[in-house]
């Protein structure tokens, strides 16, 4: 139950909002949930769980406007330090010490704030020692690794081994360190094993570093049950299909463990699979896998790739109904309490207080119902997280396929600024640069990158300035300004790898050098085994996913018939990473 601090005197009410909160998390399961169909909330902002009584609408929700609303005076009093001193030790101390389904929703903005005001109030908190842990095992990695005590080394993490990594320097250095390992032959950690094929890598396409990068991959494969193993595993795979091995390379892709840490290989091991099952003529193991891979990731360009034969065909999402929304979990009662908090913060117009409670109870909102997942997508992209909201949409789709629909669809490719980018007859349509406009920034104009890239289509000022070169840093966030000068960038990549667009946004993320690179170092005519194989998972999934965004941009609003503007605009894409049989 959560526990109400306000004065002592008003203890009635504590009493009154306790019971409260029994009776929602006692409530008997049977009673009907409030939902609303999908485009209902969607289209309309003053649709909340919260808010549904007054709306006219039956619902069992036992959060009200109004006890939310006495918690978040009680924030409000505290943040501008207008709480006697005692009250915000009450506070702290109920926020710091109670289970979390017993605290205030509003929990997590006291416990901010009151990092700055522990030593004012006189209060103390046990050091954090994980900074000095992480160290001393370190250090301890290290001294196994030169004193040659390698049988230590098994178990240790990515974080662990790091130290080992920057010791061993360069190439050269790493296969004599390789050379080593593979003649003892013994299992140590798989980040280790890794971390050393990927410095191997880099000396690519040199044979004896391929031979002993396999090698290690597939000793990493073998020894452990994480995320590297798992990386190492998928990459091995890719090497073999490369070479033409496809029965090696189903062998190997077959046993690389299904970890949820290592879900971003996940989808492209279901396909490479498929890939080799097609090769190997085993047209049961193709079907499995067709299956599979819709079945998983109905939505991403692999799954679009398993039917590349079929793409004129109609998708179930054309007569798919419009899906309901839940707007509470089935289970985790707190979760349901921020959700109300979220949708009161919404109300009052406080996007920032909104977007931290998401942000910070996200992970646990996407275990929850798809339908729930749907909500959550709303209320994101009520916040103005629109990365966040396309995420939720996402996995519940991955879970549930039949809320696949129109007015779904709509939300996860919306078409902001499609009024600002100039039409024309060459093959970068309007489509094509929203879809990297929604990879980029979201939609964002004032998107910021770590590394200075701005707006929209997220341009750096020197790149910028190649094109138009009195364009300002302010200027690149005006929104006709930034798709101008981006249009006119990716122009010239494509231009640079000869209308191969899978290498042109893979050059538009990572930057042309690292593409020649690359290019250099994997020297592979399957472009889509290319892209896969990049050591940079950014630019894999970038690449990826504009081409998909790309085909459901064309699907849903194209004027075209579906058939004509497929086949005319996303198939040649298809064609260039996939060469004719």
């Amino acid at each position: 139950m959560y526990v109400l601090i306000k004065p002592r005197p008003q203890i009635s009410t504590i009493v009154v909002f306790t019971l409260t909160v029994f009776f929602y998390l006692t409530r008997p399961s049977s009673e009907s949930e409030a939902t609303l169909e999908f485009s209902q909330v969607y289209g309309n902002e003053s649709f909340f769980g919260i808010s549904l009584k007054s709306q006219g609408l039956r619902t069992n929700l036992s959060e009200s406007v109004e006890e939310i609303s006495t918690q978040y005076q009680s924030w409000i009093a505290y943040q501008k330090n207008e709480m006697p001193e005692e009250r915000q030790k009450e506070w702290i101390a109920l926020c710091r010490t109670s289970p979390l389904e017993t605290r205030s929703p509003f929990c997590p903005f006291f416990i901010r704030e009151s990092k700055n005001r522990l030593k004012t109030l006189g209060v103390t908190l046990p050091p954090r020692r994980e900074a000095a842990n992480l160290l001393h095992t370190q250090n301890d990695a290290l001294k196994a690794w030169k004193s040659n005590h390698w049988e230590l080394l098994a178990g240790r993490s990515e974080s662990e081994i790091q130290p080992i990594l920057k010791a061993v320097g360069s190439a050269p250095s790493a296969l004599k360190s390789a050379d080593l390992i593979l003649k003892k032959g013994q299992c140590i950690s798989s980040s280790l094993l890794f971390g050393l094929g990927l410095k191997l890598e880099s000396a690519f396409p040199k044979a004896e570093y391929r031979t002993h990068t396999e090698a290690l991959y597939q000793m990493a494969l073998n020894c452990g049950q994480d995320y590297a193993s798992a990386a190492a595993g998928y990459r091995l795979g890719l090497f073999k299909i490369w070479e033409g091995q496809y029965e090696q390379a189903e062998q190997i892709l077959s046993h690389v463990p299904d970890l949820p840490i290592a879900s971003d290989f996940r989808m492209r091991i279901g396909y490479w699979r498929y890939f080799c099952a097609d090769k190997n003529k085993n047209e049961l193991a193709k079907a499995q896998l067709r299956a599979w891979v819709t079945r998983e990731y109905p939505l991403s360009l692999h799954s679009l790739l398993v039917h590349s034969n079929q793409l004129e065909s109609d998708l179930q999402w054309r007569d798919a109904v419009d899906p309901e929304v839940r707007f509470r979990p089935d289970s985790h009662p707190e979760l349901s309490w921020t959700t109300a908090a979220i949708e009161y913060l919404l109300l009052k117009h406080d996007l920032a207080g909104a977007r931290y409670l998401l942000v910070l109870n996200q992970e646990l909102a996407l275990k929850q119902t798809p339908q729930f997942r749907l909500y959550w997508a709303i209320l994101f992209k009520r916040a103005g997280v629109a990365s966040e909201s396309f995420r939720f949409m996402a996995s519940a789709f991955r879970e549930n396929p039949k809320l696949i629909a129109r007015s779904t669809l709509e939300i996860l490719y919306p078409r902001h600024f499609l009024e600002l980018v100039p039409a024309d007859q060459s093959h970068l349509d309007r489509f094509f640069i929203l879809s990297i406009i929604r990879q980029e920034s979201a939609f964002d104009p004032n998107a910021l990158s770590p590394a200075q890239a701005m707006g929209l289509m997220q341009l750096q000022l020197p790149t910028a300035r190649t094109f138009e070169r009195k364009v300002t840093r302010e200027q690149l966030f005006e929104p006709t300004t930034n798709i101008r000068i981006g249009k006119k960038y990716i122009n010239r990549l494509l231009e640079n790898e000869k209308g191969a667009v899978e290498l042109a946004l893979a050059a538009y993320n990572a930057g042309p050098g690292r593409i020649r690179q690359w290019k250099s170092r994997y020297a592979i005519a399957l472009h889509l085994l290319l892209i896969d194989l990049l050591p940079a998972r950014e630019t894999r999934e970038y690449v990826s996913s504009i081409l998909r965004n790309y085909f459901w941009y064309l699907k849903l609003y194209s004027k075209d018939p579906p058939s004509r503007s497929i086949a005319s605009q996303f198939e040649p894409f298809l064609r260039s990473m996939i060469p004719n049989p």
